[in-house]
């Protein structure tokens, strides 16, 4: 028994059996692998008839040259027919352009009250009106020759006059 546990110590590691290194990480995957080959059938299910590839070739040669010829709609006739309609919009959006060019109305000084100037006035200039007269003054950039040059009517000043209320105006000069 000595020389049993001699050769025993002595051959340790050396047994003579070896396994590879990855055996046991891999074995349960290389399992269900096998057994998942195992539990498939033998043949596909599938069965193809007899001959089929002898008169495959004939039986496609046969359904490609008696297909039905398809109907070629002529896309010039169908421009044709609408070539009328594209011309009929172009027509009535010409018309409908140049009847809203001449409803423009034009705005005289008879239309503008008294009021409205006002309030133009004093929302745009903010009551500093007579400071950029004077400026412009100072900076040669309001010309009295161009004032003198407006020709307005007597008869215009004299509808202003009368149609604005006195007191307006008399508060203005003040």
């Amino acid at each position: 028994m000595n020389k049993d546990l001699e050769y025993i110590k002595n051959n340790k590691g050396n047994e003579g059996f070896t396994i590879p290194k990855t055996y046991f990480n891999d074995f349960e995957d290389n399992l269900f692998v096998k057994i998942k080959e195992e539990s498939l059938p033998e043949t596909t299910g599938f069965k193809t008839p007899d001959n089929y590839f002898n008169n495959l070739e004939n039986n496609i040669l046969n359904k490609v040259t008696s297909s039905n010829t398809t109907k070629v709609i002529s896309l010039r006739k169908r421009v044709l027919q609408f070539i009328p309609s594209v011309a009929a919009a172009c027509v009535l959006l010409f018309i409908g352009l140049q009847i809203i060019n001449t409803n423009n109305t034009t705005i005289s000084i008879d239309d503008i009250n008294a009021t409205e100037i006002a309030n133009w006035l004093e929302i745009n200039h903010d009551g500093n009106f007579s400071s950029e007269i004077a400026y412009s003054i100072a900076n040669n950039e309001l010309n009295f020759d161009d004032l003198a040059t407006v020709n307005i009517q007597e008869e215009s000043i004299e509808d202003y006059l009368n149609t604005v209320d006195s007191e307006i105006i008399i508060e203005e000069i003040e």
